[in-house]
């Protein structure tokens, strides 16, 4: 039914809680929902503090693991969620992209996807501060003949220039499969938003779904003034744990990804993935 794809780094990230998130997902659902998901992991190559696989099989779902070369997920989310799309179940309808600080709170919110379209995209969380991704459901004032043709810059735009990266987008397994995999940007989020609405202004399909939150952020980005055991045993340092400063709204608007919101090629693009998707969804009478 559901994989989740989460980026995790322990090391240097107080904001990490893996065992939160993995308890309060287990606590969410009623056991005879354990077998409809799957939790795929991506771990750094330099963090010596990753859960130990003892201590992941205790959780009554599936849990899957890889690890990269560390880097800048401002700027590489998209390598990693790509790849851990390819590990997930075939057989699932939907991935959520989300991260290790997320917390479930709704019971049995999965019931909500039982009754979803084969094609679409769900905005289903809280962000940073309890905030609410802004409410994209207004595409018919987006003028995207402007926007692909450069003449006006994405930032006109309050869904795509709001804070970005602090949400948790769901997605039918087809429409990644179709889009070629997650779009080249790194920021997940940014290309929820932008796809729909592009399907929406060409076509008039409207994909983008809204249900109510079950999973918020919980983020705390202070140094770490104790030693802490983590529940599989590992010791951290109070040394060791020095918070990555770097903000998220600073990641996702500079560098790599800034520059190709600027560049109207990048919705030339996406474009051209609304219209396979538009396509296929004809294919199987679903628009």
């Amino acid at each position: 039914m559901i994989s989740f794809l989460v980026p995790a780094r322990v090391q240097n990230n107080p904001n990490s809680n893996i065992h939160r998130f993995l308890t309060t997902l287990k606590d969410s659902l009623d056991p005879k929902y354990y077998p409809l998901i799957e939790v795929i992991f991506k771990f750094d190559s330099d963090d010596n503090f990753i859960p130990t696989n003892d201590y992941l099989s205790k959780f009554p779902f599936v849990i899957k693991t890889c690890r990269f070369s560390s880097c800048d997920v401002g700027d590489s989310y998209d390598l990693f969620i790509n790849y851990a799309f390819s590990l997930r179940n075939k057989s699932f309808k939907f991935v959520i992209n989300s991260s290790d600080d997320f917390v479930f709170f709704r019971k049995n919110w999965i019931e909500d996807y039982f009754s979803m379209p084969n094609y679409c995209i769900v905005d289903s969380g809280f962000g940073l501060n309890g905030t609410r991704k802004p409410d994209n459901h207004n595409f018919e004032t987006w003028d995207f003949n402007k926007l692909l043709n450069g003449l006006i810059q994405p930032k006109s735009y309050e869904p795509i220039s709001s804070r970005i990266g602090d949400f948790s987008s769901s997605f039918t397994s087809n429409i990644i499969e179709i889009a070629g995999n997650f779009a080249c940007l790194s920021d997940v989020n940014v290309w929820a938003t932008i796809l729909p609405g592009i399907i929406f202004n060409l076509f008039k399909v409207d994909i983008y779904r809204k249900i109510e939150p079950f999973s918020k952020r919980s983020t705390n980005l202070s140094t770490l003034t104790t030693d802490k055991m983590l529940p599989w045993g590992v010791i951290i340092k109070s040394n060791e744990q020095n918070p990555i400063t770097q903000s998220i709204s600073t990641r996702n608007i500079g560098g790599v990804q800034g520059r190709k919101l600027q560049s109207p090629y990048y919705y030339k693009l996406v474009a051209q993935q609304a219209r396979n998707i538009y396509l296929n969804m004809l294919e199987d009478k679903e628009a």
